[in-house]
């Protein structure tokens, strides 16, 4: 497919070119399964929100320049030109469910931290019966004192040993169509009852397993509506 580009996504092109002839590494980055190579890739995505290029088309009152898809599209081939990374999830998914969907108070507390590069998170989506067929999950969330415990095993999660926060789809009603009755959290790494085991690959080790016992979250770690998970996800 041939692309025509305007004049203004072209004079964007060349912008990005030229910053990246002056800020991209010199050296390649490390695996993210080190605790220096997890700390490399994060500044440099701090490197990308200090020259305003992460955040393009975030709406301005979040700090963003609020420009169309394609921009994004635009910078992702200059980066990977230069095989530098792309802005991580909390850049993409989870920033923009959270500046569509999330309350205020979420807002208020994950959006600049995200702006600043200092927080990361891993996505806790798949399960072992779950992952093609991912509606099917069943970790489950159950009210508990204005809040929600959560039980159940998550797989596949990449960046689970390292990452500050857990973006996790979890069922809270169980007697409702599978697409339906799922939500999303906002969940502690710290909380004392993940447990994340590595799962050793051919390669290297990159993924995880994550066991959540009786881990307990207040209702404003709850992202958009309750039920209406699976249309953040």
């Amino acid at each position: 497919m041939k692309i025509n580009f305007t004049k203004e996504q072209k004079t964007f092109r060349e912008d990005v070119r030229s910053w990246l002839e002056n800020h991209v590494p010199q050296n390649s980055l490390l695996s993210l399964d080190t605790k220096e190579g997890f700390d490399q890739h994060r500044e440099w995505e701090r490197t990308l929100n200090q020259g305003n290029w992460s955040m393009v088309t975030w709406p301005k009152e979040y700090g963003g320049q609020e420009k169309d898809g394609i921009y994004d599209y635009i910078l992702n081939e200059e980066l990977c030109r230069v095989g530098a990374p792309s802005p991580g999830k909390g850049v993409g998914s989870i920033g923009q469910t959270i500046i569509h969907h999330g309350s205020q108070e979420v807002k208020d507390e994950f959006l600049p931290k995200i702006l600043a590069g200092e927080i990361d998170f891993a996505l806790g989506y798949s399960e072992p019966g779950a992952g093609s067929d991912l509606a099917s999950l069943k970790l489950k969330a159950e009210r508990k004192d204005n809040g929600w415990l959560i039980n159940g095993q998550k797989i596949w999660t990449s960046s689970g040993h390292v990452a500050d926060w857990y973006w996790l789809a979890a069922r809270t009603d169980t007697e409702a169509p599978k697409h339906r009755g799922i939500s999303v959290f906002l969940v502690d790494m710290n909380d004392p009852g993940i447990e994340v085991h590595p799962i050793e690959t051919v390669g290297e080790h990159a993924t995880n397993s994550v066991f959540l016992t009786d881990v307990w979250v207040s209702d404003e770690y709850v992202v958009g509506e309750v039920n209406n998970g699976w249309v953040y996800i």
